[in-house]
């Protein structure tokens, strides 16, 4: 409500940073002695600063609650109710929206390297450079982005983005290995703007009195895709689909291309 859109994507940008920091950061651990428990309390020590400076920047938001922003109209007259939000026109849609976007994100996080193993015989190390690349096309496109906003709409944006993901999605289904590396790049520079863009809309599509219950709503789809959508693939895989990896990924971006545009 405060924040202008560059504000939204550099913000989501420094999750990849974390994604990226923290399992490196629990390597170094690993190669000492009783390593996973100094790395676990080393991560909980983060975790335990960020709680600590939260607190100490509390009367902050105060500044922000005695000038709140100019009222935006709600796009209907309906209480602040989970049956009255589902209501507004488009929250339906919104909602499935971050459901089949998690969907695609998290399945290429994890089934990637077991595709490229299995599929086109890498090595595990190789396989999990490729998928770090998918992970630094999302930071460095969240970034990018920022700048990006200052021109385009996120709505242009995020279109931009689901058409990188369906060229990457189309170059790993060519099962050319020249093509692979740039693939997951790809995929990864196209998730980047979907789901802060999607948050960021939220007030304008629904109106500033229902963002925060929506928004709420749409977190909960956004972590029902990343749970359960990969996990099915991980049955199929089991059952010896994994060479399906793409057409999954494919019908699930198909999928969010239509309730997106809704």
């Amino acid at each position: 409500l405060h924040y202008e859109a560059k504000h939204m994507s550099w913000l989501h940008s420094f999750w990849g940073v974390g994604a990226t920091l923290g399992p490196m950061i629990l390597s170094l651990f690993l190669l000492q002695q009783e390593g996973w428990r100094k790395g676990y309390l080393f991560i909980g020590s983060i975790q335990g600063f960020i709680v600590l400076m939260l607190l100490l920047t509390l009367p902050l938001w105060q500044k922000y609650n005695q000038h709140p922003p100019k009222k935006q109209e709600a796009s209907g007259k309906v209480q602040s109710t989970s049956s009255g939000l589902y209501q507004l026109p488009g929250v339906k849609e919104a909602l499935l929206s971050f459901f089949t976007y998690c969907a695609v994100e998290m399945t290429t996080g994890l089934w990637g390297a077991s595709y490229l193993v299995a599929h086109h015989d890498f090595s595990a190390d190789v396989a999990a450079r490729y998928v770090s690349l998918y992970f630094g096309g999302i930071t460095l496109g969240r970034i990018f982005t920022g700048f990006l906003t200052l021109k385009f709409s996120f709505k242009t944006i995020i279109r931009g983005g689901l058409l990188s993901i369906l060229f990457g999605i189309i170059m790993i289904l060519t099962g050319l290995q020249v093509l692979l590396l740039p693939s997951f790049l790809l995929i990864g520079l196209g998730c980047a703007p979907v789901f802060p863009g999607m948050i960021h809309e939220t007030p304008h599509r629904f109106g500033q009195e229902h963002a925060q219950s929506i928004i709420g709503m749409q977190m909960a789809f956004a972590y029902m895709g990343s749970t359960f959508i990969p996990g099915i693939f991980g049955l199929l895989a089991g059952g010896g689909l994994l060479r399906i990896f793409p057409l999954y990924l494919l019908m699930f971006l198909l999928m969010l291309f239509f309730f997106s545009e809704r």
